[in-house]
C-alpha cells in the first residue's frame, strides 16, 4: 500500500495480516506492477521487527521479477506479538488457556493482569463476571 489509515492497519496486524508499505515516492504503477503478480517476502524468516523493512520481489505470468523494498507496518512491540501469533485472537486465546491471565479493560485503556506480553487493545473489553 502506498499508506494506511491507523485504524486500518491496526486491524490488519490484529488479523494476523502483514501491514507492507511502499518507500516514499514509490507507487504500484512506478514499480510496474499490475497486481496480477506472485509475490515473494524475503526476511520474514530471519525475524521482522517494528518498522523495519523487507524484499519482495513480485514475480509476472511472463516470469518478469521485479525485488523492490517495503516497510513493515508493524509498528510497536506490542503488536509484534500480536502478528508473531497470528493475530490478536489466536494470542489472548492462547494466554487464556494456558491460565496465564484474564483482560480487563475499561474506556479504551486496557489492563493486563497475568500477561507476559501485552498488547493494546481499544476496542475488545473482557470481564471475569461476563459484563
Amino acid at each position: 500500500a502506498e499508506s494506511f489509515e491507523r485504524i486500518h492497519r491496526s486491524n490488519l496486524v490484529n488479523m494476523g495480516v502483514l501491514p507492507l508499505q511502499f518507500k516514499a515516492g514509490e507507487t504500484a504503477p512506478s514499480l510496474g506492477l499490475s497486481g496480477t503478480e506472485s509475490y515473494d517476502l524475503a526476511g520474514v524468516a530471519t525475524g521482522l521487527t517494528p518498522r523495519g523493512e523487507l524484499v519482495v520481489k513480485a514475480t509476472a505470468a511472463d516470469g518478469t521479477v521485479r525485488s523492490f523494498k517495503a516497510t513493515i507496518r508493524i509498528d510497536t512491540p506490542e503488536e509484534l506479538v500480536a502478528y508473531s501469533h497470528g493475530g490478536i485472537l489466536p494470542y489472548v486465546v492462547r494466554q487464556l488457556v494456558a491460565g496465564k491471565g484474564v483482560l480487563f479493560a475499561d474506556r479504551g485503556d486496557a489492563e493486563f493482569r497475568g500477561f507476559e506480553d501485552p498488547v493494546r487493545l481499544y476496542e475488545v473489553r473482557w470481564r471475569e463476571d461476563g459484563a
